[in-house]
């Protein structure tokens, strides 16, 4: 049963800034523009070089001046978006906020966004704006899990009323209660880096009852980065690897290692998402899942193998003996 979260208003905008000045002077112009201001912002400065964390800085300080809860600090060394966000999430949950809004940098948010998903609040511990594409304005980028109806079950594509419950959500725009983040913890970063800690916090979050809720005149802008990415063999094996996960997330399916056999293992993107999928299946695919997924990553590394194209066989295989044994 879903459990409902008192009505409070208290929120702390979360942003994690990375190598990009320009990126993030937009996103925090955006949330300095809000119709309902945000109460405070954190700013978690990851940038490999002092002059980018100064420049960040200087840029923060000026967009976010009218803001009393401010805060910019600097990470000393790169932690990686779950890093830097979990990071953020601590310090404001410390300072007792009600509400954290997370957003990336490379995104901006509706002048009303922050407004409309505080009108939802009391309906869910978890509130999700609609994302649209930053490059046209118009595209409905999804992401948020599945539609149950009695036709089956169905990706959501887009909102058809003003809410809708949701399975899942990626990072950008997405606002946790404090309630939430109390019994579900904050982002991993232990087994987690850069992408998918968005997806581990999705599943833990409905393990604990905690209701997700996208809320559809709530708004916030981000770049298609399956569009962007879908030509490269590292955003092939991304965007390939998180449907495979969404899908073992609700089915009893295979997480498909296949995938990972594709990717470059020689290069440290290759290990960062093998380890990243790896913690994905130890943490979330249990019993008749995972040896489901270890047939058919089996059948299809055969395929693969049979068909002449370059696939880490024993590598991939021995991901799973590895995991038997934890």
């Amino acid at each position: 049963m879903d459990r409902m979260i008192p009505v409070q208003q208290a929120v702390c905008a979360i942003t994690v800034a990375y190598n990009d000045p320009d990126g993030l002077k937009c996103l925090l112009e955006s949330i300095s523009a809000q119709t309902r201001p945000a109460d405070g912002v954190i700013v978690v400065d990851n940038s490999d070089k002092p002059s980018l964390s100064r420049e960040n800085k200087l840029i923060a300080d000026f967009a976010l001046s009218e803001i009393p809860g401010y805060e910019f600090v600097a990470s000393p060394v790169n932690r990686g978006s779950a890093g830097g966000f979990k990071m953020g999430m601590e310090l404001a949950y410390a300072k007792d906020y009600d509400w954290i809004w997370l957003l990336d940098q490379d995104g901006t948010a509706d002048k009303v966004c922050l407004g409309r998903l505080i009108e939802s609040s009391g309906k869910a511990g978890v509130l999700c704006p609609k994302v649209i594409s930053i490059d046209d304005g118009m595209t409905e980028l999804f992401f948020r899990g599945r539609l149950n109806s009695l036709c089956g079950s169905f990706p959501v594509l887009s909102c058809p009323g003003k809410e809708l419950d949701i399975t899942m959500f990626a990072t950008h725009g997405v606002m946790i209660s404090r309630a939430a983040i109390s019994e579900t913890g904050y982002y991993d970063d232990r087994n987690f880096f850069c992408g998918w800690e968005d997806h581990d916090y999705s599943q833990r979050l409905k393990k604990n009852g905690i209701k997700m809720l996208l809320v559809s005149d709530a708004v916030v802008y981000h770049p298609d980065l399956i569009a962007k990415y879908k030509k490269t063999k590292a955003g092939r094996f991304h965007w390939t690897s998180r449907l495979y996960m969404f899908v073992c997330s609700r089915l009893p399916l295979p997480a498909f290692l296949g995938v990972v056999a594709k990717a470059d293992m020689s290069t440290e993107l290759g290990i960062v998402r093998k380890k990243t999928l790896v913690a994905l299946i130890k943490k979330h695919i249990r019993g008749f899942k995972f040896w489901a997924a270890l047939f058919f990553s089996f059948f299809c590394l055969v395929i693969m193998k049979a068909s002449g194209k370059p696939v880490l066989f024993v590598d991939s295989l021995k991901m799973y003996a590895d995991m038997m044994h934890d």
